[in-house]
């Protein structure tokens, strides 16, 4: 009777032990998908500005993703739609910098405003408040924060080249839209006492530590490659000619590059500065990345703002 009292009482025991185990194996694995949906979800928060057009205040949002990875301190990389863009959509579209967390503001009326667009936001205001709140966000690496635009996102990167004074932005990707005589003529750069219009009249002084990379295609009829009138009635500079402009703003000494290299096939790189500032031409293509680009041109990007 002893022995029987005994086995059942050892018997208990390992049912209580294993039991502990199940329950603290499911926990984890609970904990674990958590994560992993916190991970794949993209989440928002939202500033408030008021302007011409939003007098009593407006709400513009931020959307924004982690990695999946566990890292304690994540580059930042915040990618600005062309006009007609939706941020949402935009996060998707960089699913191939894994090592980042991907920031997509959504641009009032699907645009930014550099001057003659639909939207008369103060935007370099916005992404500056932007910045500001990331590097409060959990696991950030405050001081690499890129940023990634297209057709008129580009524009606007020009712009925030011009006027934003943020230490946290490290490097900027411009894709289809180089500078235009509003933002750069007679050798300076250009600004506007008012955003209401497209009227550029304060002079602008770059911050001359910022890496720059930027692509254009020498079919572009939207922003055309070797300048001249595009969309809205922008004059659009010389894109090999703006790359040497940036390259001057941070201090480089030497002639312009008139013989790039040739990186791969109709892909010609122009590098200034030991490659912290680079032109892509891509002969043949028109406003934007084609499909046999991508590729190519999605790992240049990569290579880039992970340098």
């Amino acid at each position: 009777m002893r022995f029987f009292t005994s086995s059942k009482q050892h018997m208990n025991k390992i049912l209580a032990v294993i039991n502990f185990i199940i329950i603290v194996s499911c926990a984890q694995v609970e904990e674990s998908d958590a994560k992993i949906n916190l991970i794949n979800t993209i989440q928002s928060f939202e500033i408030n500005q008021s302007w011409s057009q939003e007098p009593n205040g407006f709400n513009r949002n931020v959307f924004y993703r982690y990695p999946v990875n566990d890292n304690s301190s994540n580059p930042v990389a915040i990618v600005l739609h062309g006009n007609g863009g939706d941020a949402e959509n935009e996060i998707n579209k960089y699913s191939f910098l894994t090592k980042h967390v991907i920031v997509a503001p959504q641009g009032y009326k699907k645009s930014w405003n550099i001057g003659r667009e639909e939207s008369k936001a103060p935007d370099v205001d916005f992404i500056g408040k932007i910045i500001t709140q990331i590097v409060d966000l959990k696991n950030i690496d405050k001081n690499k924060i890129s940023i990634i635009g297209y057709s008129n996102g580009s524009a606007l990167i020009n712009q925030l080249l011009i006027e934003l004074k943020s230490i946290n932005f490290e490097s900027a990707v411009c894709a289809f839209s180089q500078l235009n005589t509003l933002q750069y003529r007679n050798g300076t750069f250009w600004s506007r006492s008012s955003i209401d219009s497209d009227v550029h009249d304060l002079r602008g002084s770059p911050n001359n530590n910022k890496r720059i990379l930027s692509f254009a295609g020498t079919e572009d009829k939207v922003c055309p490659y070797y300048g001249g009138l595009g969309i809205f009635n922008y004059n659009f500079i010389n894109a090999e000619e703006v790359a040497f402009i940036w390259a001057k703003a941070n201090n480089y000494q030497n002639q312009k590059i008139n013989n790039p290299t040739l990186e791969s096939e109709n892909i010609y790189k122009f590098s200034y500065l030991q490659g912290n500032v680079v032109h892509y031409k891509l002969v043949g293509a028109g406003h934007g990345f084609n499909e046999k680009l991508k590729e190519k041109t999605n790992k240049l990007i990569k290579d880039f703002i992970e340098k």
